[in-house]
């Protein structure tokens, strides 16, 4: 069972371009929230390795 059925892309050309923004927008959004993740543990991590104090970094994280 495939999650997108390919008989509906050729019966309906209309959905083709709904359908792929969906999936582009949905990409984009993972990769953001993984980038954010990223950030928010590298501006985090001398806190939590004790390297510095929370005054330290408040203002890179905000």
């Amino acid at each position: 069972m495939k999650p997108l059925d390919p008989r509906l892309l050729r019966r309906a050309r209309a959905a083709r371009h709904y359908v792929l923004l969906t999936a582009t927008t949905g990409a984009l959004t993972a990769a953001l929230v993984v980038a954010q993740a990223l950030l928010l543990a590298h501006a985090l991590a001398p806190v939590v390795t004790r390297e510095a104090d929370w005054p330290d970094v408040a203002g890179t994280v905000g």
